[in-house]
């Protein structure tokens, strides 16, 4: 049985059918709760007030720069209905009857289930992202335990709103946890400050969401840390009714488009092809990391070269992006590329190749097809001391029948064959989150 919701087939799988034993354990991701909470979002999906406030949203992205560009308007609908997905995802959650919700995915499937996509707001390929909502009135316990090869960094914070548009209040970092020797970890959320205690995350006023980030800087070893949470508080608590959840849905799918629009904005005031690195605060994600973020124009028969310094980081991410920051397929093409995936220069560097024709070099970023997009750099586990101003060495526009003169010396090539030799493997390391093996 498949239908058709916010712009994606849609099988049983999110209208309450559930999939095998045996499938749900080889896919620790997709556990009873994510399933019933796709269920539901889809049920939202088809409410009246939320298709109107979907419409509202392509409207409103009608309006925005992007959409004066012919790949703006070929991309408009698609993400639209990502971010109206993500939004009504997070809205499944109740802080009274907490779980851990996967978001910020690609499109998926599973045997004969597909799952429609929820990327916005620069989501990370790189990145799992789940939120737990939590009300600061209650206090929770979340139990972890990481895997054999682990994450390579993980962290919770207290946000505002849901997912990737809250802003975070408090954050746990990696760092501040004790995990036992059999990887396993407990940390406690609630109203009460920190003091310096470790595996505890305060909840300020007005949280309404724990984010967990878990970072994959290697997609053949890595994987997430298996979660649960549960409440200690033992009242009763009333669940929101029908009408209420539909009103709040609407809402949020509001909100989450307010906040799109306004980084959008924010974005093409800037002229395209530069990049501008910025330590990140608190409230801008992962706090004391590096990040660069703008629009890339390139045509057809040209190519924009980038050349990075790493800072000493022990991640460095680099992806592309629609012009409404929904990230490209990452599972198929080669439109992201961590410090894992490329390969650096003798002198250290990385230097990448942002087109849409694959110039045979290693550190190709596909455009994935755009010639207006965005273009997105992180660099994270820093050390203490960074030289921000010295993060981006050079970024220019040079054309593709002059981009052997203007790689570095030693640049590392590839043949067809071998990208896509190298593909086949990615999208088999990326797929470990669905089902590892």
């Amino acid at each position: 049985m498949q239908r058709n919701v916010l712009g994606f087939t849609v099988s049983a799988i999110v209208m309450g059918t559930t999939l095998s034993a045996t499938a749900i354990a080889a896919a620790p991701l997709l556990t009873p709760d994510q399933q019933q909470a796709q269920s539901q979002a889809v049920a939202l999906s088809g409410e009246a007030a939320v298709q109107a406030a979907r419409l509202a949203a392509i409207k409103r992205y009608q309006t925005a720069p992007p959409a004066q560009l012919a790949d703006g308007k070929e991309t408009l609908s698609a993400a639209v209905d990502e971010t109206v997905y993500g939004a009504l995802l997070a809205l499944t959650n109740d802080p009274a009857t907490p779980k851990v919700i996967w978001s910020q995915a690609l499109p998926y499937t599973i045997g004969s289930y597909h799952i429609a996509g929820g990327r916005y707001g620069g989501d990370d390929p790189d990145r799992i992202y789940r939120a737990i909502a939590v009300d600061p009135a209650y206090r929770y316990e979340i139990h972890g335990k990481r895997a054999t090869q682990a994450s390579l960094d993980f962290s919770f914070e207290a946000i505002s709103g849901p997912a990737l548009w809250g802003k975070a209040k408090v954050a746990l970092p990696a760092k501040d946890i004790d995990v036992a020797a059999d990887g396993t970890f407990v940390i406690t959320a609630d109203a009460t400050p920190t003091n310096d205690r470790r595996n505890h995350l305060q909840l300020p006023p007005g949280t309404a969401n724990i984010l967990v980030r878990d970072t994959l800087d290697n997609w053949t070893l890595e994987l997430p840390n298996e979660l649960t949470v549960q409440r200690l508080d033992h009242s009763d608590v009333q669940a929101a009714t029908h009408d209420n959840l539909v009103k709040r849905a609407t809402l949020e799918v509001q909100n989450s488009i307010d906040e799109s629009l306004k980084f959008i904005a924010g974005v093409w005031k800037n002229p395209p092809n530069h990049l501008f690195p910025v330590v990140r605060g608190l409230g801008d994600g992962v706090k004391g990391g590096v990040v660069a973020v703008n629009r890339f124009r390139i045509k057809a028969d040209e190519a924009l070269l980038i050349t990075l310094d790493p800072l000493g980081a022990k991640y460095i991410g680099v992806e592309v992006t629609d012009p409404w920051m929904r990230s490209a397929d990452y599972a198929h093409r080669s439109t992201s590329l961590n410090d894992t995936q490329a390969e650096a220069g003798a002198d250290g560097r990385l230097t990448y190749v942002l087109s849409n024709e694959d110039p045979g070099i290693r550190n190709w970023l596909d455009a994935g097809g755009l010639h207006d997009g965005l273009l997105l750099v992180r660099w994270e586990v820093l050390p203490a001391v960074s030289q921000v101003d010295k993060a981006v060495r050079e970024v220019r526009v040079v054309k593709l029948s002059n981009l052997a003169a203007a790689l570095p010396a030693g640049a590392a090539r590839i043949t067809a064959a071998e990208r896509q030799q190298w593909l086949i493997e990615r999208t088999r390391s990326y797929e470990r989150r669905l089902a590892p093996q």
